[in-house]
């Protein structure tokens, strides 16, 4: 793991962004525990890993063609926890994650991330067609080569799936995510108060699964984002005045200067899976994001990705 880190060029400083949230995160997590843990479960680890290969052709978010750059990336991905059923309808999985993405061009977007996480989810009923409620809660903590983008992040998401056919499973969701970004941000002359990567956000999304066949399957979904966006451009005047807080970003040149803005995101993603061996999935899918941002400030992103991931 050094050896990476040193390969990344990553600082490998103490996790202190992420101690609040894990605080939090512990305290949020121990009512749960003790109202579903207080009968007799059956317990069961796991552990995941993957590897993806993604690619995006406006890696800043920029508005204007001639501040758009395109990249690859690289990202090693592993998941471990336990898997707990209390009953015949519920279950809870606690896990910790880690990930450490690699990217060709811009380097400075290399990063390290770490978290931990939770899931309870309730069936109501029996069969494969009764509806099922999850929530999740995250907590992660951002190491970035470029340390501006450093951050702690929180995010809970409830959501609702129902198997409409044998074939199809369509579920709902609701999520809100909170990004603090670490406050030693050198800011641009005129700057505005508040860190650049403090981000708060709002998501609605609906996905739909489609069984293809009995190892390969199709999903596809639409989510509406609704908060902070960080577009990075060469300076100009609309957009500074429309900028909720500015600071240099020179991942992407000397001169260009990170903006975060009110937006709406709409996302359109669309996947396919199939089955490799006993317990692997290799996947490839795309996903458009066009964004329209306060003061007319616009920008799309189309990103593409495949994948391994197996579980043990």
């Amino acid at each position: 793991m050094v050896i990476f880190w040193r390969y990344l060029n990553l600082n490998p400083k103490p996790m202190r962004i992420l101690h609040n949230s894990i605080l939090l995160y512990a305290a949020g997590l121990l009512p749960w525990l003790f109202a579903v843990l207080a009968v007799p479960v059956s317990a069961q680890t796991f552990f995941d890993t993957g590897v993806e290969l993604a690619g995006t052709d406006n890696l800043p978010r920029a508005q204007f063609p001639q501040d758009q750059f395109t990249d690859q990336s690289l990202t090693l991905r592993a998941k471990a926890g336990r898997h707990y059923q209390p009953g015949d309808y519920t279950s809870l999985n606690l896990y910790g994650v880690a990930t450490v993405t690699s990217f060709d061009r811009f380097t400075g977007m290399n990063n390290v991330e770490f978290g931990l996480g939770t899931t309870l989810s309730h069936r109501f009923g029996l069969g494969d067609q009764a509806p099922t409620l999850s929530l999740t809660a995250n907590v992660s903590a951002s190491d970035y080569r470029n340390g501006n983008r450093d951050a702690s992040n929180r995010e809970v998401i409830v959501g609702l799936s129902r198997r409409i056919t044998a074939r199809w499973l369509p579920s709902l969701s609701i999520s809100r995510a909170v990004s603090d970004g670490d406050y030693d941000v050198p800011k641009s002359g005129s700057g505005r108060p508040g860190n650049t990567w403090d981000q708060r956000n709002w998501s609605f999304g609906w996905n739909n699964e489609f069984e293809l066949g009995s190892a390969s399957w199709l999903s596809g979904g639409f989510t509406l984002r609704s908060g902070d966006i960080v577009s990075s451009n060469l300076p100009y005047d609309l957009i500074r005045n429309s900028a909720k807080a500015i600071s240099l970003d020179t991942v992407f040149g000397e001169k260009v200067v990170a903006y975060r803005i009110d937006a709406r995101t709409r996302i359109f993603n669309l996947d396919y899976s199939h089955v490799v061996g006993e317990t692997g999935t290799w996947y490839v899918g795309m996903e458009r994001q066009l964004t329209h941002g306060s003061a007319d400030i616009d920008y799309d992103i189309t990103l593409w990705r495949t994948g391994l991931l197996y579980s043990f």
